[in-house]
């Protein structure tokens, strides 16, 4: 994982999250897109909700273990923590 230089990328105090997700950066939700089928990819070990599951690269293609690799995290899903810690 590649850290990013701002522990805050949403701006604002640092806050509170899980023990699993405290150290976790904007990096961590980094997509890509695979350069056999050229679908992105899904965040490292999370699961594709069926009615998207056509429009994500899946374990069927070559490429999906393959670099580059996605983060392990869903696009926005930091932000989402951060802002449940603030309720």
């Amino acid at each position: 994982m590649v850290a990013h230089p701002d522990p805050t990328p949403y701006g604002g105090d640092a806050v509170t999250r899980p023990p699993w997700n405290k150290d976790c950066t904007i990096e961590c939700e980094r997509r890509v897109k695979c350069a056999v089928c050229e679908k992105p990819k899904p965040p490292i070990g999370r699961s594709v909700p069926i009615a998207a599951a056509n429009g994500y690269c899946n374990q069927e293609c070559p490429g999906y273990s393959q670099p580059p690799e996605a983060g392990h995290l869903w696009p926005g899903e930091l932000k989402r923590m951060d802002e449940e810690d603030e309720s």
